[in-house]
């Protein structure tokens, strides 16, 4: 499955099967698509998959299950930033920067604050997952 943000900006006339702002799930082998969900929200950023789920930052953070699309949790935290997901399902952390420029560690289960710190600007990466 191949996992893709169609963005209202990237959204014209001439390519209209592809609706705005809207994560989008296309069958790798065929092209098919397999599930779309609405975001209804400004130009998301690319979407990060992480075990069986796919999270997006844009004016929330949102998770949604791989297999058929349906939104598992949504917070309020707007993020102009890509999400930073740990490589392995060791960690139970998902990392995204809002755009207050705070560094927010969510529980990938629920979306639930774990942590918070002050001060980072950039797109978070995950280098040590200890």
């Amino acid at each position: 499955t191949v996992v893709c943000v169609s963005t209202a900006q990237f959204t014209n006339e001439e390519n209209s099967e592809w609706p705005a702002d809207k994560v989008v799930a296309v069958d790798a082998g065929d092209g098919s698509v397999n599930w779309e969900t609405e975001m209804n929200e400004s130009s998301p950023a690319e979407p990060t998959l992480q075990a069986d789920t796919v999270y997006v930052a844009t004016d929330n953070v949102v998770a949604i299950d791989i297999e058929g699309g349906t939104e598992r949790w949504r917070r309020d935290i707007s993020s102009r930033y890509s999400l930073a997901v740990p490589s392995s399902t060791a960690s139970d952390a998902v990392y995204v920067v809002g755009d207050d420029e705070t560094l927010y560690a969510l529980d990938r289960s629920d979306g639930t604050t774990q942590w918070t710190i002050d001060g980072p600007s950039n797109a978070p990466v995950v280098v040590d997952e200890s």
